[in-house]
């Protein structure tokens, strides 16, 4: 039996890439093992395709966010609300067992996403 490695790189939400040839840029593509150079047209559509994603996450970020401040209640308290959403959209089920498995697991972890102490630059938007 002969074993064989697979590497799959994942899509790229920051794709076409363009990369120096010579003196030309050009934009390449894996096609299995090996390299094709889109033409200008499939350059055109591969931006068109970018920045259709970039706005689609954006309106997700937004649903997100508005659906979220919508169920607070802002009379007495003040919130803090961040939205992230992926570059790359995929799915993953919430339930209870989920929930739990999660939490069993990280029970007594840090899960801080920034290291404590470091400096971030934090863009603040306030609502009312």
């Amino acid at each position: 039996m002969r074993v064989r490695p697979v590497v799959r790189g994942t899509p790229q939400p920051s794709a076409p890439h363009g990369v120096l040839v010579n003196e030309g840029l050009r934009y390449p593509r894996r096609n299995g093992a090996s390299i094709t150079y889109l033409t200008e047209s499939d350059v055109a559509a591969a931006y068109q395709d970018r920045f259709a994603r970039r706005q689609a996450r954006h309106d997700d970020l937004l649903r997100y966010e508005g659906d979220l401040i919508g169920r607070l209640d802002l009379s007495d308290q003040t919130y803090v609300v961040v939205t992230l959403v992926p570059d790359i959209s995929g799915d993953f089920t919430l339930d209870t067992k989920t929930l739990r498995t999660f939490q069993q697991e990280t029970r007594d972890q840090d899960l801080l996403v920034i290291p404590r102490g470091a400096n971030v630059p934090v863009r603040v938007t306030f609502a009312r």
